[in-house]
């Protein structure tokens, strides 16, 4: 965005300027962090149901030999 701004003496100073709202800074670091975190708490969701499949099919095995 151009600003154009009038000073005294009649100079016109062109200004750039970037419109960057901190809140928006502020809220891309949260989610952020909760990407990563439901990324983590999947993955590790996904690990504990493996490693319990075959505690669940021996206990249903020993379960029904009788």
């Amino acid at each position: 965005m151009l600003f154009q701004i009038r000073q005294m003496g009649g100079n016109i100073h062109q200004h750039v300027v970037q419109c960057v709202l901190p809140i928006n800074l502020f809220n891309e670091k949260i989610y952020l962090f909760f990407w990563w975190w439901a990324l983590l708490v999947g993955t590790m969701t996904i690990i504990g149901i493996l490693a319990y499949c075959p505690i669940f099919s021996r206990a249903a095995n020993r379960r029904y030999k009788s």
